[in-house]
Order: C-alpha cells, then structure tokens, then sequence
C-alpha cells in the first residue's frame, strides 16, 4: 500500500483539476487560468504532510531547490512574458484589426485555408 501513498498527490491532482475544469460556472470562483495552480498547490501541500520521515523544513527546502531549477524559472518567464503579449495585444485590438487586414488580402476560393493560418498564428501569441 506505500505505492498508494506515493502516488496520492497525483491523483489529488488530477481529481482537483478535474472537477474544477469541468465544474458549472458558477460553481467555483476560479477562471481558467487559476485552475491549474490550485490544484498543484494542493498536491504539492499533500505530498509535504504525506513524508513524516523528514523535518518541515528540509521539506520546504527541497521542494524550493527543485523549483529553483534555471529549466523551471525559464518556462515561467516565457509564460507570464506570452500571457502579457496576449493581453497587450488584446487591448490594444491587434488580433482584431490583423484578422480584418487578412480577411480582406485573402481571396474567396482561399478563405477557409487562410483563417486556419490566421487563427494559427495568433494561437501561438
């Protein structure tokens, strides 16, 4: 049963980030974006009070070490540097104004293959 244990946080995960993904609106005052980091603070906060071998600190310690990682603190300034792009942009009305220019420069007998290429590069932004 200790594999139990040590898989718990995973399914605690997955369980938390299941129901609150396919929750009611209404049901939750989460968006979409805050889903995913509430369910991995509490998987990370079950599988802290799961180790009983160790001290609370050397815990936290390790767990900190780990998202130290130059690999980990890249991927979030690239996600927090997008995000902002996409909302820089969004505000300013960028994404609407590009999709007018390439509607209007895309020919009638092209245009179902040229909204998949509009809808394609600012799904990448």
């Amino acid at each position: 049963m200790k594999w139990m244990k040590t898989l718990l946080p995973l399914f605690l995960f997955i369980s938390c980030f299941s129901f609150l993904s396919f929750a009611p609106r209404g049901a939750t005052h989460l968006d979409g974006n805050s889903v995913p980091l509430v369910s991995a603070i509490l998987a990370i906060l079950a599988g802290i009070f799961l180790d009983r071998t160790q001290k609370f600190n050397d815990k936290i310690e390790r767990i900190l070490q780990d998202m130290a990682h130059p690999t980990l603190i890249c991927l979030l300034v690239i996600f927090y540097l997008s995000s902002l792009f996409s909302y820089f942009l969004q505000k300013i009305g960028a994404i609407d104004s590009a999709i007018k220019i390439g509607l209007f420069f895309i020919p009638e007998q092209f245009l179902l293959p040229g909204l998949f290429t509009i809808v394609s590069l600012f799904s990448l932004s």
